[in-house]
């Protein structure tokens, strides 16, 4: 395995670093903030955002978006890892305003995969 993955905190109802990234109208901000470790032997490259997802109580799945929370940085968009390297950052997500997110998820290479190999599930407390 070339990573490993752990969910720091997840805010249900994140403010923007800019108004631009505000959630639509009946929609609200959820951020998750990850740590990611290269654990391979070689380079890890990838994106953070197009692989993390929040989970409603529905099983209804939303995907993240480039944009950082005023809690702190997000995850970069360019995320290149050397053997042992390591990187934490937020990712924002739109939900709707009424959604009980019960779950976030973080797939590794999403990019090149699509079938949800290499996915990593953080269950929510209520």
């Amino acid at each position: 395995m070339c990573c490993s993955a752990s969910v720091r905190q997840v805010a249900h109802n994140a403010e923007p670093s800019l108004e631009a990234l505000a959630a639509p109208d009946g929609q609200r901000l959820v951020a998750a903030e990850f740590t990611i470790l290269s654990t391979g032997d070689a380079t890890y490259d990838d994106p953070g955002d197009p692989g993390t997802k929040a989970v409603d109580s529905a099983g209804k799945v939303y995907p993240g978006k480039p944009g950082s929370p005023t809690a702190g940085e997000s995850m970069d968009l360019a995320m290149i890892l050397q053997p042992g390297g390591r990187a934490t950052g937020w990712v924002i997500l739109n939900v709707p305003q009424n959604a009980k997110i019960t779950a976030v998820t973080y797939q590794m290479d999403s990019l090149p995969q699509t079938n949800g190999e290499h996915t990593g599930r953080w269950n929510l407390r209520a």
